[in-house]
């Protein structure tokens, strides 16, 4: 069965042998992938160990090598020395100086050689670690809880974005009506009640300059209407002639 699935049919009329089959194939599947991933793992492991072994050994010889080319450089220095301090030493029992021999056993004693030494190396090495099933389900919590907070941060960020984009636009269009509209609602009563203080102050002005018209400046003679504006000039000037 390639699809695994049976018809209605087929699991009614079965006795239950077809349905079984199918879960065991299901689960056989599985277990065939995963020992397929199992072995090619185990494979990969064997790899890595025989070139590890294979590296560390070659390494191994290299620094064995070093190590003898070091000493026998120091054998052949320590050679020379010993020959140029035993010339001396004949040389002083020759002329029977035990106390140039005592110095020059002293000397040889205060001499100091090194070889080379080892020391613990922490260059990068290519290991292999077992991640767990639990390992695994917990990267994929994280991983999956930070992409979540990823897009919720984007999607908070667009909005806003957006409502700062309708508040310019909003503002914008508000900035065409007048100037007033702008202000806040008490300033803008203050101002319309300002301008009616305004315009009743101009109108009883008006009124009053219109009373004014009508008396003489100096004599309060009230004109009547049917004086034209020269004659009221007229009379008004006879009274500074008079005087």
């Amino acid at each position: 069965m390639d699809t695994l699935l049976i018809t209605p049919s087929q699991f009614l009329l079965d006795d239950g042998a077809v349905a079984e089959s199918t879960i065991r194939e299901i689960f056989f599947r599985h277990w065939e992938k995963m020992k397929d991933e199992f072995l090619a793992a185990g494979n990969q492991i064997n790899i890595w160990r025989q070139t590890m072994i294979n590296d560390t050994n070659k390494y191994a010889d290299e620094l064995l090598h070093a190590l003898a080319n070091d000493f026998n450089r120091f054998k052949s220095s320590c050679q020379q020395q010993c020959d140029e301090n035993l010339a001396k030493a004949y040389a002083y029992h020759e002329i029977q100086n035990v106390e140039l021999y005592n110095e020059l056993c002293e000397s040889c004693r205060s001499l100091k050689f090194q070889l080379a030494r080892l020391e613990s190396a922490t260059g990068e090495l290519h290991s292999y670690r077992i991640v767990t099933i639990e390992e695994q389900i917990e990267k994929e919590r994280i991983a999956n809880s930070c992409v979540n907070e990823s897009q919720t941060k984007s999607e908070t960020k667009h909005i806003s974005n957006s409502e700062i984009h309708q508040y310019i636009d909003h503002d914008s269009s508000l900035s065409t009506l007048s100037s007033n509209s702008n202000r806040p609602e008490t300033e803008s009563i203050l101002m319309e009640s300002s301008k009616q203080c305004v315009s009743i102050d101009i109108a009883s002005n008006n009124e009053s300059n219109s009373n004014d018209d009508e008396k003489c400046p100096t004599c309060y003679m009230i004109f009547t209407k049917d004086m034209t504006i020269d004659k009221r000039s007229e009379h008004v000037q006879e009274h500074y002639f008079n005087d």
